[in-house]
C-alpha cells in the first residue's frame, strides 16, 4: 500500500510527498475521494424518514425511496441505452446531503408533514 500526504496545492500543481516503495516506472494512480455524509447527519434523516411515516402510510425504508425517487435519480448509458437509476446517499458529499435532506424536508411539508415537533426535539437534543 502507498499513502499520498498533500503538502500544497499551488495553480493546479499538487505537491506530494509519498510513502511506500515506488520505484521507477511504477505506475501511480490516485483516486480523490470527497468527504461522505457523517453518521451523524444519516442518524437524523433516518428518525425524520421514520417520522414522516405516520403521515405518509409507508415504512422508514419506503419513505427513504420515495425522496431518492424525487431528487437523486440519474440517466446511465448503458450499451447505447439510456437507464434511469438512482444516485445512493451514501454517494452524496456533507454538503451534499444537506441539500438533499432540505429537500426531503420541503417535500413532507408540501405533502402535509407537520414537522415542528420534530425540529423543536432536534434543537432540544443538540443544546
Amino acid at each position: 500500500m502507498i499513502l499520498i500526504k498533500v503538502l500544497k496545492i499551488n495553480n493546479d500543481i499538487c505537491i506530494a510527498k509519498f510513502f511506500g516503495n515506488l520505484k521507477a516506472g511504477d505506475t501511480l494512480v490516485a483516486k480523490i475521494r470527497k468527504s461522505g455524509r457523517t453518521l451523524k447527519q444519516n442518524a437524523l434523516y433516518w428518525l425524520f424518514c421514520e417520522y414522516c411515516t405516520s403521515y405518509f402510510g409507508m415504512s422508514a425504508e419506503e419513505t427513504h425511496e420515495a425522496f431518492i425517487l424525487n431528487f437523486l435519480k440519474i440517466n446511465k448509458e448503458i450499451n447505447n441505452h439510456i437507464i434511469e437509476t438512482t444516485k445512493s446517499t451514501t454517494e452524496l458529499s456533507k454538503t451534499e446531503f444537506g441539500e438533499y435532506f432540505d429537500k426531503c424536508n420541503q417535500l413532507a411539508g408540501e405533502m402535509g408533514v407537520d414537522a415542528y415537533d420534530f425540529w423543536k426535539r432536534y434543537e432540544e437534543m443538540i443544546k
